[in-house]
């Protein structure tokens, strides 16, 4: 079962894997995200939990941060990562679905 930290978020110690690159790297991928899927304007719970799960995806395979280096930097317990995991690479046997993401692992292969 999954305890919630009870240091308040401000009070909480620097990611010390959040680097400024990598900042830029999952800005990358949500912004990839968002073009390749349609996330536009406030997108609703259920889209929003797709987005991160999609984005912490892409961090996980694009470049190569562990499950539990993505779950300290997306703030989720590493269960919740292997979720994500599993829940997109069941998506993936679809065809419509695997062409989208490979064009955002296309695109994050040749960003800075």
């Amino acid at each position: 079962m999954y305890i919630p930290p009870t240091t308040p978020p401000s009070n909480r110690p620097a990611n010390p894997i959040l680097t400024s690159d990598m900042l830029t790297k999952v800005q990358l991928s949500m912004m990839a995200l968002d073009l390749e899927f349609g996330f536009s304007g406030r997108p609703a719970p259920s889209e929003q939990r797709f987005a991160r799960q999609l984005a912490m995806y892409m961090v996980h395979t694009a470049f190569g941060l562990k499950q539990c280096q993505v779950a300290r930097l997306f703030e989720r317990h590493h269960s919740t990562v292997q979720h994500a995991m599993s829940v997109t690479e069941d998506l993936r046997a679809d065809p419509v679905f695997n062409q989208k993401l490979e064009r955002v692992e296309r695109f994050l292969e040749i960003s800075p």
